[in-house]
């Protein structure tokens, strides 16, 4: 069985590439994909950048994206012990039962709801046949205009994303807890913050985010690395300029 280390670095020395030639092309850090010619994936940030470093050096070399991707996760990816995986069927057979009672529990109220509302109706229409010479008006509905949904709260901030590779994601809304996500091509995402978000992101170049619609401006020397702890908050949005450079240059 050929040996996925061997395939990349065999790749690239036959192209003539050296890592820091790959690493312009890329924007994957050069001592990223040596880690993954050497096969000391425990050297990447994150596990969840291993296979998106791992499909775009696999894509640039010209090589079979599946083919690589499959010999990865049968040669490299940590395989889970029999003890977690009886753990984890156990608790999804635990979460399906407990799904089939929600369910029951939620058909029983409804009937019930239902019941309800058929003897109070019962009741006004007995109540209104004992009174025959009563008149009574019968209320008009009015039907009140609602307003468009505008396209985003302006004492609030919007943070959206277009997503054109695969890119990790870190996201702080407020005093919230973190929200952690890997975004494909193709992603079109929005949050709403009170005051601030705070972000970290893998792969930079490979999304475009805009706050309040105006697009983050993100310096040609970080899109190469990972961006830490940027603060996006309300005073970026003192100026008129359409782009926001939160790096202050």
């Amino acid at each position: 069985m050929p040996n996925i280390i061997a395939i990349l670095k065999h790749r690239r020395e036959s192209l003539g590439l050296s890592l820091l030639e790959i690493q312009d092309k890329i924007r994957i850090n050069a001592k990223f994909i040596e880690a993954i010619e050497k096969g000391d994936f425990d050297a990447l940030p994150n596990p969840l950048y291993i296979k998106i470093f791992l499909r775009s050096y696999a894509k640039f070399l010209g090589l079979d994206v599946p083919e690589i991707m499959a010999l990865y996760e049968e040669q490299a990816a940590p395989k889970p012990s029999d003890e977690t995986i009886y753990r984890t069927k156990k608790k999804t057979s635990t979460i399906r039962f407990t799904d089939v009672q929600l369910a029951q529990n939620k058909i029983f109220l409804r009937v019930l709801v239902a019941i309800g509302i058929i003897v109070v109706l019962i009741a006004i229409f007995w109540k209104i046949l004992s009174k025959p010479n009563t008149s009574y008006n019968v209320p008009v509905e009015t039907t009140v205009p609602v307003s468009e949904t505008p396209e985003y709260v302006s004492d609030k901030l919007l943070l959206s994303v277009e997503v054109i590779d695969a890119t990790w994601l870190q996201l702080i809304v407020d005093d919230n807890a973190p929200i952690e996500m890997v975004l494909n091509a193709g992603d079109k995402k929005e949050w709403y913050s009170n005051n601030k978000f705070i972000l970290w992101i893998g792969n930079p170049a490979g999304a475009t985010f805009f706050l309040n619609k105006k697009r983050i401006f993100i310096p040609e020397e970080k899109k190469g690395k990972v961006i830490k702890e940027l603060v996006l908050s309300k005073e970026l949005l003192s100026g008129k300029e359409e782009v926001i450079n939160p790096y202050g240059k």
